[in-house]
């Protein structure tokens, strides 16, 4: 069955993934090479969320009302990350950055599959997605979720046509998350 791109949909259904919240080199998700991290920040903290994306090609990192957010795509490999920060000083750790973050998301018409959600320093949710539109997609998605100094950093990676033999890939990729 023919894959549609992911290029016409992917900014529609990444604003929609996102409403909750108020420079290519090498293989996306391989290993990577001395490609620097990408990097984003709020002006008012010290620190960054950097992400290694060899492969990805990132949009331009967009401020919208104190919120921080970059989308990126891989398309050789099928792989969109998104990165946002958004302050939220109620939110005391990676689980109530997750729980906040997740309630708004399920609200949205998606359906999901085996649906995971993990706690830590680095709180979890993944999930499948077989159909968008009616389409075959068997997308997975990970919500990976960090805070420090009063704000959440999201990094959600998703991967088109899903096979169980991708995860290795995701995982370095994710790996690679870190606030600096």
């Amino acid at each position: 069955m023919p894959t549609r791109s992911r290029l016409p949909r992917a900014p529609a259904l990444c604003l929609l993934l996102l409403a909750p919240l108020a420079a290519p080199a090498g293989d996306a998700g391989g290993r990577s090479e001395a490609v620097p991290p990408f990097a984003i920040g709020l002006p008012d903290k010290p620190w960054r969320l950097l992400v290694e994306l060899p492969g990805f090609e990132m949009g331009p990192v967009q401020h919208v009302r104190g919120t921080v957010r970059a989308l990126g795509m891989a398309e050789r490999s099928g792989l969109t990350v998104s990165l946002t920060l958004v302050p939220s000083p109620e939110d005391p750790s990676a689980r109530s950055c997750r729980d906040r973050d997740w309630a708004g998301r399920q609200k949205l018409p998606l359906v999901r599959e085996d649906t995971r959600l993990s706690d830590g320093e680095r709180a979890r949710v993944e999930f499948l997605v077989p159909t968008i539109d009616g389409e075959a997609v068997h997308e997975k998605h990970i919500l990976l979720y960090l805070q420090q100094d009063g704000v959440c950093a999201i990094v959600h990676l998703w991967k088109q046509q899903y096979r169980p033999q991708d995860a290795e890939a995701l995982e370095h990729l994710l790996a690679s998350v870190r606030l600096g």
